[in-house]
């Protein structure tokens, strides 16, 4: 059984409207143009048990909620949700590329938009780099959104899961 928590945050993904005022000084972006240093997403963000992830509601927190629960990366079992754009004839590079080289373990893509997510463990950015540029445009982390412990049974995807890619080489 999926998790609620992931079903909230792509609620979250699909009702949110690209031009929708959010507070972008809590939205990390990595472009081309600005490259973090380190480990991305940053080390701030707001961990979700899953005992927090089985309740029947959303957990949406107001700032100083939220930041009670900030804790500090890197804790190998915590995943989060990064969104990807990505050049119209680039989808499946983009895709194939965060799965080559970060361990992603959902993935979503946007049927009308050159855009998704996948949630995915911290990786050094100097590896995601590799994606960012050609195949991806930007890689986006809210820090106000929310970040969950993997739980044991959700297995890391490999390009071999992705119909996206499997449909690209036919």
């Amino acid at each position: 059984m999926v998790p609620k928590a992931f079903c909230f945050e792509h609620l979250a993904f699909v009702s949110t409207a690209p031009n929708h005022s959010i507070d972008r000084k809590k939205i990390h972006k990595f472009t081309e143009e600005s490259i973090p240093v380190g480990f991305w997403p940053p080390q701030v963000h707001r961990i979700v048990s899953i005992m927090d992830t089985k309740s029947s509601s959303p957990s949406f927190f107001s700032h100083s909620e939220s930041e009670v629960g900030t804790q500090i990366w890197p804790v190998h079992d915590n995943i989060a949700v990064v969104r990807f754009e990505y050049a119209t004839d680039q989808q499946i590079d983009c895709i194939k590329c965060l799965m080559e080289h970060s361990e992603v373990f959902l993935l979503y893509t946007a049927e009308r938009t050159p855009d998704g997510y996948v949630w995915m463990r911290q990786a050094p950015a100097k590896i995601l780099k590799l994606c960012v540029g050609n195949l991806c445009s930007s890689l986006a982390y809210d820090e106000q959104r929310m970040q969950i412990q993997r739980h044991a049974g959700l297995l890391q995807l490999t390009t071999g899961d992705n119909p996206f890619i499997q449909k690209g080489k036919q």
